[in-house]
């Protein structure tokens, strides 16, 4: 195993802690439901700089990617890393 498979097989544990985290959070409170997280409020940081981009293009990709849930953006990057873990394979 080498390093970028060992970063998607952390990344994809974390995706699911994550959403494990989440089930929990929603079966305890009935009253909101399911709630994710995303990067905008896992970190509770200022990310109106996206806005001042002025590439339309590379705005939207960062407002989704910061809008996506956590889980599902660790996943996403946990699978890219193990794909090319698996280019990158010694033998």
């Amino acid at each position: 195993m080498n390093k970028l498979s060992f970063i998607g097989i952390i990344s994809c544990a974390g995706s699911f802690i994550v959403y494990l985290f989440q089930a929990i959070t929603a079966a305890m409170d009935k009253n909101t439901g399911w709630k994710d997280t995303t990067l905008v409020n896992a970190f509770n940081s200022n990310f109106d700089w996206i806005d001042s981009i002025p590439w339309f293009p590379l705005q939207s990709g960062l407002d989704y990617l910061t809008t996506m849930p956590l889980y599902l953006l660790l996943l996403i990057i946990g699978i890219i890393f193990l794909i090319i873990g698996a280019f990158f394979w010694e033998k």
